[in-house]
């Protein structure tokens, strides 16, 4: 149900302000929309929410991972890999398809002149319906299996991609992409990363520590829609104290 993932959400950004000087910081996936059919973003909208679609639009996305440290470096903080699932919840029905960041070579010599995300083990994700509400997400629930998962991989790894940032919600490093077709326009979705319930899902750096753990749910989704004003305006969840914070995560059961 939407109105459960939204109070979890509320709960997780709530107890930010709580926790964060307690607390570690962790590696958050982050989704924010770019544009609308090939454009940009139109008026009224945010990288969070995008109020008003039709059917067959195409909201573009890029995905960002964003680990706070505790210290003061942004350098000592870099992302490894994750691998989960994107889904969208809600009566708002559209088609999700995802991407990596891909390493550029050169074309004479091949050698990598940028080492994007697709190092070994990387995945787009399988293309299905993973909670029945008749649109394609992309991932697996099958916790205990990593394929058909979508995972991003440094092409370096195990050494990271610095993605240090003070602000989760705003910085971080560039590791993916998608879109999300609209199919039927009625009522609002919300698309978040969904975690791997799995001891290796994540690899990252936390000031210059590794880290090996479960993935966790996106700290906060994209809305899409508000026929019915079911989904809370992302500007007031900033409000909760996100910005600047570390991440309390929350993994699924």
């Amino acid at each position: 149900m939407l109105s459960n993932r939204i109070s979890k959400m509320l709960l997780s950004g709530a107890v930010v302000g709580a926790l964060a000087g307690a607390t570690n910081a962790a590696l958050n996936i982050d989704i924010r929309a770019t544009g609308l059919n090939g454009g940009a973003l139109p008026a009224g909208a945010t990288s969070k929410s995008i109020p008003t679609v039709a059917v067959g639009d195409v909201v573009s996305f890029d995905v960002f991972a964003v680990i706070v440290g505790t210290d003061a470096s942004t350098n000592n903080d870099k992302f490894v890999s994750a691998g989960g699932s994107w889904k969208s919840t809600g009566n708002l029905k559209g088609n999700l398809l995802l991407g990596v960041i891909r390493s550029t070579t050169d074309p004479d010599t091949g050698e990598v002149t940028s080492a994007g995300f697709d190092g070994n083990g990387w995945s787009v994700g399988l293309q299905q319906d993973l909670d029945s509400d008749g649109d394609l997400d992309v991932g697996s629930n099958v916790d205990s299996d990593a394929n058909n998962f979508w995972a991003a991989r440094f092409f370096s790894a195990p050494a990271g991609a610095v993605a240090g940032s003070t602000s989760p919600t705003t910085g971080g490093r560039r590791i993916g992409f998608g879109t999300f077709t609209v199919t039927a326009n009625t009522g609002a979705t919300l698309i978040n990363f969904d975690g791997r319930n799995a001891s290796t899902a994540a690899n990252y750096f936390q000031d210059n520590v590794t880290v090996q753990e479960p993935s966790a749910d996106g700290a906060l989704g994209l809305t899409i829609g508000t026929g019915g004003g079911v989904v809370p305006e992302p500007a007031a969840l900033s409000l909760l104290g996100l910005a600047g914070l570390g991440i309390v995560r929350r993994r699924r059961a």
